[in-house]
């Protein structure tokens, strides 16, 4: 069989079973650890006629047995592809690989091969867990760089696995070949994939492999308890699909923690306890790791997971318990991936528990137990820095804004061992000049521990003092920190001095004395990475600094593409603008000009809400004075300011609206009233909110109405309009127990403000 310069096989119109199988063997050897060949298998085409052999619709009448080996080897070829070479998963992804691979499942015959189950959920991982590389985990440090189209487009493939009730018609039109996949009806995709975690234990264990790098990467929860309730049609009792509950929601399994989870803690469980330390699998690792991803953020779940189950194996224990006894293993992976999982779980429950029992019945402290665990693990010197560092992120998982779990971590001095390991791997003055001979791992470590103590410091003034008067310099590590050559260590040192800037003390003392604003602000003018330049700002915004030409480069900053760099210059200049003096508004809204303020996809009528909603927080810490409005009323124009104020209002977002109100209702207080009645589209906006039935947005319009109709003129011309009639209307139909978002607190404002117009 011939092939192309880059080992790409030529193949024939209507090739056999047996050359489509040699095809695909011959391409996967080209391709294996050979990024370059990959990228040639992509740029020309063989992934269609691949993704034909995948679903392997049109082959009919050959001989069965091979005809798996040739799906299970279209499947281990996407695997590889995916592996290692994100331009190969992105042309993947763009020729709806995912699509590929759900097709090839839904196509399965019940008395298929279990080879073939696991060559497609290898696939389903390698495809996702690649993506997840793309996007970048949320609690292991800084990602590598892709840009923002590459990570929208890695997303989506995530958004697709769990998309729920998806009506569709499979026709994938490729080069070579047409798949006809129709399915007139194709269920949950989730339904698709999950009902093989009991197929096999090595295809459950791909899957929960899977699961980790999907979910590990989200920063909603919604797909995680979506994934947490389902359960498999076939099951009994499965109720029908609500807007209250998400399909596949049982009952039983809400009780239970889920079918999921309930099919991952007997993967990880094998036997028993006692047969997991002895026999450590991957099985368990991947088990552990997935339930770990379905406890972030979902403290439903954690609830169940730390709640004794009487019907548990006769044991009576809590799945947490389980957990722990798997902390202990002597294989290194399962030890941390129990780690990690207990750490969320923990952080994941609204009190975590203070006492659970093991199988002997004697109770310890989870929490307790973990951080010594935890800090054990750090000062073994026998130990590689790849499980240090693991265990930095398990400590910074913990640790995030949990009170309780921080006055713990103070009073075992934790963060004195976290310190050790900044001082161990302070580059010396010989190391400093050669950075780059630093090994990747001592890099990676170091970041960490920046990372685990601005977690440990970033919500309690007490761990914040411990670091600042331990006996090393940690202010200096930091301002060494910002200038590495590695992006690792400068982005994790921002956020040290990002932590320590929200101290007052900090900001009055130690930030002043040891020059930390000054060397943010020089850190900032050097920055290329704006992943870094955004938690500068953050420094700077919490600091409050005046810097010579601080506030025109930061302006300028509002110019820039990406939307995270825009965002968070327009707050530092807002926050730094906070009870300031009319002449330090004044100079920087020169520097910024009222065009930028204002026009189209930039501030104040961005199409980015966040961007908006702080561009309105400006204009509202802005008009607090008669001398700051009429400054911005000769520049901008009334006009334009009431139109602007008006849409942000007009926008179904509670809180955006919050602040146009607001903002409306200090220009109220400062100008002539009758100005508010010559405004017909702002009047309608604001008739439609006085109807809409809950948020702290309706608080605020009443409140404005109030001001408006301060004077008889007001009044008068609101009762023209209706507003009498309308608030009347909306006190009426009012919820009687006030449930109400605001807990119906603008009852009070409206009745109010109905008693000055009738007045």
């Amino acid at each position: 069989m011939t092939a192309t310069p880059a080992g790409v096989p030529i193949v024939e119109e209507r090739p056999s079973a047996a050359e489509r199988l040699t095809s695909l063997k011959l391409l996967k050897n080209a391709i294996v650890g050979n990024p370059k060949a990959k990228k040639a298998v992509v740029d020309e085409g063989a992934i269609y006629w691949m993704f034909d052999w995948l679903a392997d619709i049109e082959y009919v009448g050959e001989d069965e047995t091979l005809t798996w080996n040739v799906r299970v080897e279209a499947a281990r070829v996407i695997s590889t592809l995916a592996n290692g070479c994100p331009y190969a998963t992105l042309r993947l992804v763009r020729n709806r690989v995912i699509d590929a691979l759900l097709l090839s499942i839904t196509n399965l015959r019940p008395n298929r091969s279990k080879e073939l189950d696991v060559a497609l959920s290898t696939a389903l991982k390698s495809v996702a867990a690649s993506c997840s590389a793309i996007i970048g985990p949320l609690d292991s440090g800084l990602p590598e760089f892709y840009s923002h189209a590459e990570r929208d487009e890695a997303k989506q493939v995530l958004e697709r696995l769990f998309k729920v009730t998806i009506i569709t018609l499979f026709v994938f039109e490729l080069t070579a070949y047409l798949v006809h996949g129709v399915l007139c009806f194709q269920p949950d995709t989730m339904d698709v994939y999950l009902p093989m975690l009991e197929r096999s234990t090595a295809a459950a264990t791909e899957l929960a492999y899977m699961l980790h790098a999907c979910l590990s990467c989200w920063e909603t929860s919604t797909p995680r308890r979506i994934m947490s309730q389902w359960s498999p049609s076939h099951l009994p009792h499965r109720p029908t699909p609500s807007p209250s509950r998400p399909r596949g929601g049982s009952p039983a399994g809400e009780n239970s923690g889920g079918w999921v989870v309930d099919k991952l803690l007997s993967l990880a469980r094998e036997d028993s306890p006692k047969a997991c330390l002895l026999t450590p699998t991957l099985a368990q690792e991947a088990a552990l790791l997935a339930v770990s991803a379905l406890a972030a953020d979902n403290p439903g779940l954690c609830g169940i997971l730390t709640t004794p189950r009487p019907n548990d194996i006769g044991t009576g224990l809590a799945p947490l318990t389980l957990i722990f006894d798997l902390t202990l293993s002597l294989n290194s992976s399962v030890q941390f991936a129990a780690l990690r999982c207990a750490a969320r779980i923990l952080r994941g429950c609204k009190e975590p528990p203070s006492q659970i029992k093991r199988m002997n019945r004697a109770t310890f402290n989870p929490v307790l137990t973990l951080i010594l665990q935890l800090n054990q693990a750090i000062v073994d010197t026998t130990l590689s820095l790849d499980l240090k560092t693991k265990c930095c992120y398990i400590f910074a998982i913990l640790v995030t804004d949990s009170i309780p779990i921080l006055d713990t971590i103070h009073q075992t001095k934790s963060l004195t061992t976290l310190l050790k390991i900044l001082v161990d791997g302070r580059p010396s003055r010989e190391t400093s000049e050669w950075a780059d001979e630093v090994p990747r791992a001592a890099v990676r470590l170091r970041e960490a521990a920046f990372l685990a103590i601005a977690a440990a410091t970033l919500h309690t003034q007490e761990n914040r003092r411990e670091v600042l008067n331990s006996p090393v310099s940690y202010i200096d590590m930091v301002i060494e920190g910002l200038n590495d050559k590695h992006v690792n260590i400068r982005y994790a040192a921002c956020h040290a001095a990002r932590a320590m800037s929200r101290s007052t003390e900090v900001q009055q003392t130690t930030a002043m004395d040891s020059g930390l604003a000054e060397k943010l602000w020089e850190a900032l003018q050097k920055e290329k990475d704006s992943r870094v330049e955004v938690v500068i700002l953050m420094c700077l915004t919490n600091l409050k600094m005046f810097q010579q030409g601080a506030i025109q480069y930061i302006v300028g900053m509002m110019d820039r593409p990406e939307t995270s760099v825009q965002l968070n210059a327009i707050w530092t200049i807002r926050n730094t603008l906070w009870r300031a003096n009319p002449n330090e508004h004044q100079k920087v809204f020169t520097h910024m000009g009222f065009d930028r303020f204002y026009r189209h996809a930039t501030l104040l009528t961005s199409n980015d809400r966040q961007v908006r909603q702080q561009a309105i927080i400006l204009a509202r810490n802005t008009t607090t004075s008669l001398q700051m409005f009429e400054f911005i009323r000769e520049g901008l124009g009334l006009q334009r300011l009431f139109n602007a104020l008006a849409e942000g209002l007009d926008i179904d977002e509670d809180e955006l609206a919050l602040q146009a109100a607001c903002t409306l209702d200090n220009i109220a207080c400062l100008v002539d009233r009758r100005l508010f009645l010559d405004q017909g589209a702002l009047l309608t906006v604001l008739k439609k909110r006085v109807k809409t039935r809950s948020g702290r947005a309706r608080h605020a319009v009443f409140q404005l109405l109030k001001s408006i109709a301060g004077d008889e003129l007001g009044a008068k011309g609101l009762r023209e309009r209706g507003f009498d009639v309308a608030i009347a209307e909306a006190l009426r139909d009012a919820d009687p127990l006030g449930m109400e978002t605001d807990g119906g607190e603008w009852k009070i404002t409206a009745t109010q403000a109905l008693k000055i117009l009738n007045r």
